[in-house]
């Protein structure tokens, strides 16, 4: 074989070898630009997601505290009312139970003021002279000078204490009650001296 052509054929094969590696060369560049495109592109699409993610969780956030505050508007406005109504029962019981027990008293109190001044008059003292008792009301209630009144020169006097129903003594009567039964009854007059003003004369001039 001729050397010019051996020579031809290793240029050649050289020649397509270099020109192999350079398109090698480039086609891994290619994938290289590729890669990182795609790359950029990929990065590009997750902070895009995000971002869609991120809105969207903004937007959940807000029609949830939105809703919350709706709801808890709601929620107080039932609880006011229902409030007020349970206030408006209460007081319509509660005025009724203190009318009643407000008449009760009343008539409690006066039941037993109408007692005790009508008491003298009653079978209970009928062996008093009505005007020998006299209503003082507190700490007890009549006591009866027997014997006053017809000017008797020795009289008997009487502390009464009137308790209608179950009523029971106070501390204050007990105790008075007891002074008497132990005859710690003392006869106290005072006697004031007469007072007199004498207004002395004024000169209005100077």
């Amino acid at each position: 074989m001729d050397n010019n052509l051996i020579w031809v054929i290793i240029l050649a094969g050289i020649a397509i070898i270099i020109l192999i590696i350079i398109f090698y060369s480039i086609i891994r560049g290619l994938n290289s630009k590729i890669r990182e495109q795609d790359a950029i592109l990929k990065k590009d699409e997750a902070e895009k997601d995000l971002e869609i993610v991120n809105g969207a969780h903004e937007l959940l956030e807000k029609f949830k505290a939105t809703e919350l505050e709706l709801k808890a508007k709601e929620l107080k406005e039932i609880a006011e009312r229902e409030a007020a109504v349970l206030f408006e029962v209460w007081k319509i019981r509660e005025t009724d139970r203190i009318r009643k027990e407000s008449v009760n008293k009343s008539m409690g109190a006066n039941y037993g003021k109408i007692t005790e001044h009508l008491l003298p008059f009653s079978e209970y003292l009928q062996q008093f002279n009505p005007r020998d008792i006299r209503f003082i009301g507190s700490p007890v209630d009549l006591m009866i000078f027997e014997g006053i009144t017809e000017r008797k020169e020795i009289v008997n006097i009487h502390f009464v204490e009137i308790k209608t129903g179950g009523g029971q003594l106070s501390k204050k009567q007990r105790i008075v009650g007891d002074a008497i039964a132990a005859h710690r009854i003392k006869w106290l007059p005072i006697f004031v001296p007469k007072f007199s003003w004498k207004v002395a004369d004024t000169d209005d001039e100077e």
